[in-house]
């Protein structure tokens, strides 16, 4: 299954893509969205969502590593369901939510990393998991500023914007979510590299 980590990288930037132009023409709810913030949805989504799962599959990952991975996939699988209604179909997301559960998720994750480092054997699977693990913490960190600084510029005027726009106002958050795709991109692509060549 290790084959799976290029193939995810190659479609999220696909799915970017088609969303970009989509929620742009006003398919969707939410307003306008910048190239960054397209990214960065569909590199969180694959990477919160989907790369979990392509780890619990690989036989020779730690049993300490698959509980954490495991935990944290099945608490991004309850929230993205309850997400999607509350945005969708009754309006009523906003982004404080999502930040209470980034910093908790952030401290569970950051938890079970300490208590996992001395448990399992160094091999390229574990090594791989774990700075998996490491690097969605920093990508969590990057979530709840974005979250922060998005309800300050946005404010409670207009609950139905969810994204940052390419408009001056936004330029900001625009410029710092580039610097989370550097970090969350690169970790990405050097880990599809990674499977690809040792796994």
């Amino acid at each position: 299954m290790a084959f799976l980590f290029p193939v995810l990288l190659v479609v999220q930037f696909l799915c970017s893509i088609w969303f970009y132009y989509k929620q742009n023409k006003g398919a969707f709810v939410g307003g306008p969205i910048s190239w960054p913030k397209a990214v960065w949805l569909y590199h969180a989504i694959f990477s919160w969502f989907l790369v979990p799962l392509v780890y619990l599959s690989l036989p020779d990952l730690h049993i300490s590593l698959k509980i954490l991975i495991g935990l944290h996939a099945l608490i991004w699988w309850i929230r993205g369901p309850l997400e999607l209604v509350m945005i969708y179909k009754f309006f009523n997301w906003t982004p404080r939510y999502g930040i209470t559960h980034d910093v908790f998720h952030v401290i569970l994750l950051f938890a079970g990393m300490i208590a996992t480092a001395k448990l399992w054997p160094e091999n390229m699977t574990n090594w791989m998991a774990f700075v998996y693990c490491g690097v969605t913490v920093l990508m969590l960190c990057f979530e709840i500023s974005f979250a922060a600084l998005f309800l300050e510029v946005r404010g409670n005027e207009d609950c139905r914007i969810y994204y940052a726009a390419d408009e001056p106002k936004w330029r900001f958050i625009n410029w710092l979510t580039k610097v989370g795709l550097t970090f969350g991109v690169g970790h990405a692509i050097i880990q599809a590299i990674l499977a690809v060549v040792y796994l």
